[in-house]
């Protein structure tokens, strides 16, 4: 019996759409350990125990002994090579970029590994961050459900990627912080807001006389 490695977070919902895709397919010849945090130095317990790693929307980056030594493989929320890194959605709703879902083998280098499948998910006018980020969860369970048995079995073709650009956290902080003289279009601004409004989240802000004032978009 194959013994996959799910790593994630608790109580997400990528996850619950996983552990569904499992049922639904009834894969019964694998076993599956869910863990959402190891020490790195259990890597080598990780490769002699178990046949395959699959990243849910786990929030650490595995250490190259890790990926150079077992197949990982990563569920990412954004369309591959457009704005890897930090919340791939958010950057791409802000630069005007390709919005997707993308699941890669991965590699030393974050988001950065061989393409197995990758689809686009399309933002409305009017769609905020936070209807994107559903509709691309929404995307996600589809292509587990697609994807989940052949990935197992190995049953896939890799593309490799073209060169594309990562956003680090210093970068979405930078995003976040609005500059109020900034010269624009309205719509780059507003495709910025659109992008940083997220059901209640503090994200954009301006400041004023030493104090912060958060923003967030809302359509009528």
């Amino acid at each position: 019996m194959k013994k996959v490695l799910v790593l994630s977070r608790e109580h997400i919902i990528p996850l619950l759409h996983f552990r569904r895709a499992v049922r639904v397919l009834g894969i019964k010849d694998v076993k599956f350990h869910y863990c959402f945090f190891f020490d790195p130095i259990e890597c080598r317990t990780i490769i002699n125990n178990y046949d395959l790693v699959i990243s849910v929307h786990y929030p650490h980056i595995l250490s190259a002994d890790l990926v150079d030594n077992i197949r990982c493989i990563n569920i990412h929320p954004g369309y591959n090579p457009h704005n890897k890194g930090w919340f791939p959605h958010i950057f791409s709703m802000a630069n005007k970029d390709k919005i997707g879902v993308t699941i890669h083998e991965m590699s030393a280098q974050p988001d950065a590994g061989p393409i197995i499948c990758r689809e686009e998910v399309k933002a409305a006018c009017n769609d905020t961050s936070n209807e994107v980020y559903n509709r691309i969860l929404n995307k996600e369970f589809e292509m587990m459900h697609k994807w989940l048995k052949r990935i197992i079995d190995w049953e896939y073709e890799l593309q490799e990627p073209t060169a594309g650009n990562y956003n680090s956290k210093s970068d979405f902080d930078d995003l976040c912080k609005l500059d109020l003289n900034h010269v624009g279009s309205f719509a780059d601004h507003l495709d910025i807001l659109k992008a940083l409004s997220h059901d209640g989240m503090k994200n954009a802000y301006i400041e004023k006389d030493g104090e912060k004032y958060y923003l967030e978009l809302k359509f009528l």
